[in-house]
């Protein structure tokens, strides 16, 4: 009886082990889902006498064999399921483990805490510039908004290990805003804001396994920010409103962090709150040009899928100042394919949204372009509210 398990446990081992190239080779209708995140795929080498000597295609066979395989994303997420229920332990680079299984940045915990990535200097000069630019859309009608997003690594700061609990008086975040008041810039600091709706909420307004705010926590700043723009605008601008809402577990974009770890199970067990949205429009009613400069906080403003009804259809997203997305899903383009001295001129409101501890490098090369922009901006006649909406419609 024991020579017949050893020998059933090794034909068992032996299937197991072809089972891969079995689905890769002859199963060609199969497919899995693919893996969150960034993921490495090999490219094929040419098979030449060279790169046979050499050994770089027999490399590459096996790379390919080990990046390409159909079977990989299940064999990673069994992989990551096993380390984390183990160990504890996660693969993604960065990554930190708080209190009570919350997982923040570990860069942005550590701008928090310990480290400045921002040169004080060109922080005061592009801020002093800001200041410059900001007297001047309100001289020539338009709307500009300096909107500063509370990182989670502020909003659940007591979830942060011991090491990064520090809040750093001087650290990036409280220098930006040391720096907007000095000036007298207008701005939201929406920290305050979002404790006090946490305090009632009863679905998660950030999730303890995502990096950014839910959608049902972007809706408090997508009515915050509609509503204001629209009252700068003499409320002749579509609204906004729910039309219905549903409760599930979060879907594509809330648990972000969760589900880029490639994990079989669930950490956020949490129901989850998601609206869908509809527009009243307005006969004559005015949309304006929006450009926004923001971080990746701004997709969940975005996400509401009903921006296109409200602003113009010229509205267009610079993400990281680096690319162009538009209302609808044509495809993006680079920024610097874009005249944005005329695109400023043009538009009829500027947002600068980024969240508190994703400073590094910020404004993210808007700093090089903001001279021209004001110099264009002074070309324009000066108009009042009413005047430019009068001549817009």
């Amino acid at each position: 009886m024991r020579f017949k398990l050893e020998y059933l446990l090794i034909f068992t081992t032996i299937l197991l082990m072809c089972l891969p190239f079995v689905i890769q080779f002859y199963t060609p209708n199969v497919k899995f889902e693919p893996l969150n995140g960034t993921i490495e795929y090999a490219d094929s080498v040419k098979l030449t006498w060279n790169a046979w000597k050499n050994k770089s295609w027999q490399e590459n066979q096996e790379e390919i064999l080990k990046k390409n395989m159909k079977i990989r994303p299940e064999i990673v997420r069994y992989q990551h399921e096993l380390d984390y229920q183990l160990f504890r332990e996660f693969h993604m680079g960065d990554l930190l483990k708080g209190k009570d299984d919350y997982l923040f940045s570990w860069g942005w915990s550590d701008a928090r805490c310990c480290i400045n990535n921002l040169d004080s200097d060109s922080l005061n000069s592009f801020v002093q510039k800001l200041k410059v630019l900001s007297d001047l859309f309100k001289q020539k009608g338009k709307y500009l908004r300096v909107i500063i997003a509370p990182s989670k690594e502020e909003i659940f700061a007591d979830k942060l290990p011991d090491k990064y609990s520090y809040n750093n008086p001087t650290n990036d975040y409280n220098n930006y805003k040391k720096a907007l008041d000095e000036n007298k810039i207008e701005y939201w600091d929406l920290l305050s804001f979002y404790q006090s709706i946490m305090d009632t909420a009863t679905y998660p307004v950030y999730s303890k396994t995502s990096v950014h705010w839910t959608k049902y926590g972007a809706h408090f700043t997508i009515l915050k920010l509609l509503d204001d723009v629209n009252t700068y605008f003499n409320n002749l601008l579509p609204t906004i409103y729910v039309s219905s809402s549903v409760v599930s577990k979060f879907d594509n974009g809330d648990g972000d962090t969760e589900t880029t770890l490639n994990l079989m199970s669930r950490i956020d067990t949490s129901d989850f709150l998601y609206f869908t949205y509809d527009v009243h429009q307005k006969e004559n009613a005015f949309k304006p040009k929006m450009l926004t400069i923001g971080d990746s906080f701004y997709w969940g403003i975005k996400g509401c899928h009903r921006l296109q009804d409200i602003y113009s259809m010229e509205s267009k997203y610079l993400f990281y100042y680096s690319t162009t997305y538009y209302p609808t899903w044509d495809p993006p383009k680079p920024v610097k394919e874009l005249d944005i001295v005329e695109e400023i001129k043009t538009a009829d409101g500027l947002i600068l949204l980024n969240s508190s501890h994703n400073l590094l490098n910020f404004p993210f090369g808007f700093q090089y372009d903001i001279d021209k922009v004001i110099d264009g901006l002074r070309t324009l006649p000066n108009k009042s509210t009413e005047g430019r909406i009068e001549e817009s419609i």
